[in-house]
């Protein structure tokens, strides 16, 4: 497991994810699935007790606390579910916030003179 502070510490891992190309499989959101070359390996990203985003990998490189590619295949994945998912709940909220506004009747206080090109006597 290690803890994801920031995309350097994935640039070997991402670099030979995109050499390999393993297949990610998502099982739920924080649990995927990833082929390897002993099989399939899960991966784990979530945050912690502490608020740290943390990702686990049962590969061999994993428990010796390398970050593997088989984690950056996953992490990138889980972003962008992630990301994803929190468009989703900011257009719902907007359209909450949109249906729970008061109703305002339209009024015009000056007469309209014209439409468009066409003037109203």
């Amino acid at each position: 497991m290690f803890i994801l502070k920031g995309i350097e510490q994935l640039e070997k891992a991402i670099a030979k994810a995109k050499k390999v190309r393993p297949r990610v499989e998502f099982d739920h959101f924080g649990r995927y699935r990833v082929s390897g070359s002993k099989g399939y390996y899960t991966v784990i990203c979530r945050k912690d007790e502490r608020g740290y985003k943390t990702v686990a990998c049962t590969c061999k490189g994993a428990e010796k606390g390398l970050v593997c590619y088989h984690a950056a295949s996953a992490l990138s994945l889980h972003v962008a579910l992630a990301r994803r998912e929190q468009v989703a709940l900011i257009k719902a909220t907007s359209a909450n916030e949109m249906n729970a506004a008061p109703y305002l009747k339209p009024s015009i206080e000056r007469p309209v003179e014209r439409v468009g090109g066409i003037r109203i006597n």
